[in-house]
């Protein structure tokens, strides 16, 4: 009787699902313990775990086939979370109503970046001089969210985490204090959406939350752009 160990990516297969296999194929099936396994990330969820077929060449051969497809119809689809990308960002990898997403969705792929013209807990970081760049961090729990097809998102991934790159090169960001009531004439009902405003401007806005004690309204873009945000800013303060 012949063995066969495959390397599966880690999916939960049922033992009533592996017993029909057996009966089925006529082989028997050994998978590791779950304590064994060690258990998948949500950014990486690829993890391969040896299974073991062991029966005639015919019937091992056909409980391996069975396995693989199983696995695979579940494996197809994954869900990834970008953490590392600073919030201040994520208007510019979005893009102007979000063309710049809609591009990268294909395949069942659906990536969903958070709107961010409003800080709360976490500002946004302090100019630090004429054109010089600022340190852009994470935010604990403003992530991008990608889900759908395998290939398509690891693709769109690289291609975010791309931009990211040339985002922290280009990005320089400007502080103007201006009073608060002023504010809602800048983005809101009674201003411009954070989109249009990144269209006309080419530069993201951020305003302070309601429950901060500063009234600086942060403009963000490249070293080009940036004197036509804090213009169009005054302007409609």
């Amino acid at each position: 009787r012949d063995r066969d160990v495959t390397g599966v990516q880690t999916c939960a297969l049922p033992i009533s699902v592996i017993q029909d296999i057996m009966q089925k194929s006529g082989a028997r099936i050994q998978v590791p313990k779950t304590e064994e396994v060690s258990a998948p990330t949500e950014e990486d969820n690829g993890i391969t775990v040896d299974v073991e077929v062991s029966g005639d060449p015919i019937s091992a051969l056909e409980a391996r086939k069975r396995i693989e497809d199983i696995v695979s119809q579940r494996t197809s689809n994954i869900n990834l979370r970008l953490k590392d990308i600073p919030p201040e960002f994520f208007p510019f990898i979005a893009g102007p109503h979000n063309k710049n997403i809609a591009a990268l969705e294909r395949d069942n792929l659906t990536i969903d970046v958070p709107q961010y013209h409003t800080w709360s807990h976490q500002p946004p970081p302090r100019a630090t001089g004429p054109n010089e760049r600022p340190t852009f961090v994470p935010h604990p729990e403003m992530h991008i969210r990608l889900a759908g097809d395998r290939n398509a998102a690891q693709e769109a991934r690289r291609e975010i985490e791309r931009q990211v790159e040339e985002l922290r090169q280009r990005l320089i960001l400007d502080e103007q204090n201006i009073q608060r009531a002023q504010h809602q004439f800048i983005i809101g009902d009674r201003g411009m959406s954070p989109h249009e405003f990144l269209e006309e401007t080419g530069c993201a806005i951020i305003l302070p939350s309601d429950a901060s004690n500063t009234e600086d309204v942060t403009i963000i873009g490249p070293a080009d752009r940036i004197q036509a945000g804090v213009d169009k800013v005054l302007e409609l303060a």
